[in-house]
């Protein structure tokens, strides 16, 4: 009978393991999908805003046509992406590795190759503030995922 009462424990045990081990395994799973799902997303919407495609693969030689089309382009639903990519990274629900793997050229081209983006974001926020008398966070979630994946680089690129 004590026998019997160990086997089961033992039993117990390694399902547990086991369940949590295909928890973790399929939460990976859901992580990397989240972040897939986005990058898809993105292209399409680059695609269908050849535009946008343009200045975002390379806004220094394209300066001046984010400020000119941001509202021809629907350019905040684009940053969008960013901003739940932000979001899922705060809640723990992405792996930040794969979004540097797949997004990180994407900011990493619109904000070190020139600064419109910032000041296009500067003038949101300004005229937020002018309107409503407090300061806005918008695209602050870029900002923090941007600052973020630096911070990620300089540990992954070790040249």
């Amino acid at each position: 009978m004590q026998l019997i009462n160990v086997i089961l424990a033992i039993s117990a045990i390694a399902s547990a393991i086991f369940a949590y081990f295909t928890w973790k395994s399929s939460l990976k799973h859901v992580q990397i999908e989240y972040v897939f799902h986005i990058y898809k997303d993105i292209i399409k919407w680059l695609n269908s805003h050849k535009g946008a495609h343009k200045w975002v693969y390379d806004p220094k030689s394209n300066q001046g046509l984010l400020k000119e089309n941001w509202d021809n382009w629907g350019f905040d639903d684009f940053l969008g992406y960013f901003e739940a990519i932000w979001s899922l990274k705060k809640k723990g629900a992405i792996d930040i590795e794969l979004v540097y793997d797949l997004l990180s050229d994407f900011l990493f081209s619109m904000l070190d190759e020139t600064d419109e983006l910032k000041n296009c974001i500067q003038q949101l926020r300004s005229e937020f503030k002018k309107e409503k008398g407090y300061p806005s966070d918008y695209y602050k979630g870029i900002s923090e995922l941007y600052a973020e994946l630096k911070k990620y680089q300089k540990t992954y690129i070790k040249i």
